[in-house]
């Protein structure tokens, strides 16, 4: 009984579908759902060519928020014709070296 109450609720078909749709593309999301002012400071140093180690931390923010479950990212899995699925936190959640070699790899 306590296994059920700690599976997160199944959303959907349909209703994962319409959310990925309206969704942003992960290699994206960093830029997307930062902070007005970081995204400003981000164009801004891009004009420079410095703006790799604000990029980096808008990256890592964009992991920490999928650990701590204040985002959800969907994916479709290629080749399959299921449709969306919530990308599990733990796919996200792996030791610090992987995470920071990881992050660098985001597009």
């Amino acid at each position: 009984m306590d296994s059920i109450r700690q599976r997160p609720p199944q959303l959907e078909k349909d209703t994962l579908l319409a959310l990925w749709q309206d969704g942003v593309p992960l290699g994206i999301a960093w830029l997307v759902f930062a902070k007005e002012w970081a995204t400003a400071r981000f164009r801004e140093l891009r004009r420079t060519d410095s703006h790799v180690p604000l990029q980096q931390s808008l990256k890592n923010d964009l992991i920490d928020g999928l650990l701590g479950n204040k985002r959800q990212a969907l994916g479709i899995e290629e080749g399959s014709e299921a449709g969306p699925i919530l990308i599990p936190q733990y796919y996200f959640s792996k030791n610090e070296g992987d995470r920071r070699r990881d992050r660098q790899n985001i597009p």
